[in-house]
């Protein structure tokens, strides 16, 4: 059985926001000098879930793919430490598939070559763009089933059963593989890369692609009218008008009356 995760490398959103910044002009995050990237949550946690079903069952392969810069190499590489067998890094070093349509295209091509994998897990969202559409984008694409907020995973030969997250419970369902699950939260806390692992993880192969090889310049070009692109990206401004009423707490409480209600506050419906 083969599986198929992918995982993003993303800045730290531990982080404090007051350190990153935004080049409105490139329409990019600006990196933070000397603080490292992370693999995103979220496809920590799908990646917990196929490392579940390969510890249960030994013939299970899990290969991680990550389509990013040169950093994205790393999650792939911290993928492998935590148990995965081999890695796919699809290079993209002018972020020609930042949006999430593209990114859903040109990972569907790379699975697609790939062969047949039964299962492709992703988390439910990026813990950057916070978007959601991969998992399903590429579901649509590969003409398979999706599954979305997985929070448990069950092979049985050609089907998978799936218990997912709904507003006011769970479900339990059942769909023929290949397949693609987007992972919940609440799959657990992901495994720690193992010292034995993290060795082991050194000699496991890692392919890395171009992204000019999945996805020429020309297909590029012919595709963008039809696909969603960035258009501004900007940080959020927010100004504060704060006036400070002098006085007792008696003048003070009736000068904020006189204040709310001329902005229109506290008055009934139909009285002037």
């Amino acid at each position: 059985m083969h599986i198929v995760v992918c995982v993003k490398d993303i800045p730290n959103p531990e982080a404090p926001a007051a350190l990153y910044s935004i080049d409105s002009k490139a329409m990019r995050l600006v990196p933070v000098t000397g603080l490292s990237n992370v693999t995103s949550p979220f496809d920590e946690q799908a990646l917990e879930l196929a490392l579940r079903e390969k510890d249960r069952r030994s013939e299970v392969r899990v290969t991680a793919i990550s389509l990013g810069a040169k950093s994205s190499l790393q999650a792939v590489k911290r993928a492998l430490a935590m148990g995965a067998d081999d890695g796919l890094h699809i290079h993209d070093p002018d972020a020609r598939a930042a949006t999430s349509m593209v990114a859903a295209h040109v990972l569907a091509i790379a699975i697609r070559e790939l062969g047949r994998p039964d299962l492709v897990i992703t988390g439910r969202q990026a813990a950057d763009w916070d978007v959601g559409m991969v998992g399903c984008g590429m579901a649509e694409l590969l003409g398979w089933p999706v599954i979305c907020v997985a929070s448990r995973m069950a092979v049985d030969g050609r089907v998978v059963e799936v218990d997912r997250i709904i507003e006011d419970g769970r479900e339990t369902v059942r769909t023929p593989t290949p397949c693609v699950i987007t992972a919940a939260n609440d799959v657990g806390v992901p495994r720690k890369a193992s010292l034995r692992e993290t060795i082991k993880s050194g000699k496991k192969p890692i392919v890395v692609r171009e992204l000019h090889e999945l996805w020429p310049t020309d297909r590029v070009i012919a595709a963008m009218p039809a696909l969603p692109r960035r258009v501004r990206l900007y940080s959020r401004t927010t100004s504060v008008d704060c006036q400070y009423l002098p006085g007792d707490a008696r003048a003070a409480a009736q000068e904020l009356f006189t204040l709310l209600r001329a902005e229109g506050f506290g008055r009934r419906e139909g009285h002037a």
